[in-house]
């Protein structure tokens, strides 16, 4: 017969056992769950937005990516020439694309990027001399907020 200790042992044992197999059982579920989740929807190409930048007189719009890509496909072939370094032709996105900002009229608008802590619309890199920071979280040096 078994001592006493040897008997909580083993009821130890088991308790680990059932515990550890339960356990694998509930993180089975919740990875199957996660799995077999619907992806989310890819948004239509009518239905992004590209943000723009007047260089002109600083004011934000946006076009369709539609009538983005229309513009980026008009440009010279000079401007479709591979990036620097790359080897590769320049995406619609890296396209010097001048479209015609609505408050001033003029063919100045500019790919711009966004910065949602300080709500600020900036030139992203592909516009030559652009800083592609946001100008309060990265100031230039030198320059006071």
């Amino acid at each position: 017969m078994p001592s006493r200790a040897d008997q909580i042992s083993t009821v130890r044992g088991h308790r680990i056992k059932i515990a550890v197999t339960v356990g694998g059982f509930v993180l089975a579920a919740i990875l199957f769950a996660l799995a077999s989740r619907p992806p989310r929807p890819v948004e239509a190409d009518d239905q992004r937005r590209v943000d723009l930048l007047c260089t002109r007189c600083d004011g934000h719009f946006s076009v369709g990516f539609e009538e983005f890509a229309r513009a980026a496909s008009a440009v010279s072939d000079a401007e479709k020439k591979p990036a620097a370094g790359t080897g590769r032709e320049r995406s619609l996105r890296e396209r010097a694309v001048a479209m015609t900002c609505p408050s001033c009229g003029q063919a100045t608008g500019r790919p711009a990027a966004h910065c949602p802590r300080h709500d600020v619309y900036y030139l992203k890199h592909t516009v030559k001399g652009a800083n592609a920071r946001c100008p309060k979280c990265h100031p230039a040096p030198g320059a006071t907020s």
